[in-house]
């Protein structure tokens, strides 16, 4: 079950781009950055993803505007889902909402579950 959320280097590289596209970093910042991610994608191991990360976070941090503020902005930003559903997609919500759960634990950036946290 996907609901179309990008995979973590993707959502690195989008929110690169995004500062970039949005001037809060110039190329010459980006590219370093996007070389990173685009290593960490070729090796596939966590500690090249979270260098990449790391890298971006300084890159936002030098910016200036506080890494975190912007972090977050891009984040709610390219972790919107997209709306409507398909009709695939949206069946199985309805079942999983309709199961008796006490408590659904993600580690997904979705909003596909909503309600009260207990």
């Amino acid at each position: 079950l996907t609901a179309g959320f990008p995979h973590w280097l993707e959502l690195l590289e989008l929110i690169c781009n995004k500062a970039y596209q949005h001037q809060k970093i110039t190329k010459e910042q980006a590219t370093p950055v996007l070389n990173l991610i685009a290593v960490a994608s070729a090796l596939q191991t966590h500690e090249a993803v979270e260098f990449a990360a790391t890298a971006l976070q300084e890159t936002l941090q030098s910016a200036g505007g506080g890494s975190q503020h912007l972090l977050d902005m891009y984040m709610k930003e390219v972790l919107q889902p997209k709306l409507p559903f398909n009709a695939d997609i949206k069946a199985r919500l309805d079942f999983l909402c309709s199961l008796p759960w006490k408590a659904i634990v993600t580690t997904n950036y979705d909003v596909l579950m909503e309600g009260v946290t207990p």
